[in-house]
């Protein structure tokens, strides 16, 4: 709770290479209320700096993805909800000129083109949901 700006959390998420599934269903949960939570006076990372966030991101989106067979309910439920949360938030700021750089980034790493990286979110979060059922 004390990292106020999404670039703090990836941060503190790098920085402890071994995170564990409430460990990353907490850390979506936090991001999915500061992506909401972003506005235009948080834009402008200079381009490399940019490119090093979308990177880290999408590391961090990777092994969640790897990891979420050994997710509880719980925390797969938190962490689908959160992913959602993101999704419709980065949704909105494209209708109402909020977007940021934390907005494309997520766009392009959890909904993609033609929505094919969310549907693939999605499918691997209800493969792992379905052994718990």
């Amino acid at each position: 709770n004390d990292c106020a700006r999404i670039d703090d959390v990836i941060q503190l998420a790098f920085e402890h290479h071994h995170l564990s599934p409430p460990n990353f269903a907490a850390l979506w949960t936090r991001l999915s209320r500061l992506i909401a939570a972003s506005n235009h006076s948080q834009n402008g990372h200079p381009q490399q700096q940019h490119q090093k966030l979308s990177r880290d991101i999408g590391m961090l989106l990777t092994r969640t993805i790897d990891g979420l067979k050994e997710y509880k309910a719980i925390q797969l439920s938190t962490t689908a909800l959160s992913m959602a949360k993101i999704i419709k938030a980065v949704h909105n700021c494209e209708n109402n000129g909020r977007k940021t750089n934390h907005h494309q980034i997520f766009y392009d790493l959890l909904v993609g083109r033609d929505m094919k990286k969310k549907e693939s979110l999605f499918h691997a979060i209800t493969s792992a949901a379905v052994p718990l059922l």
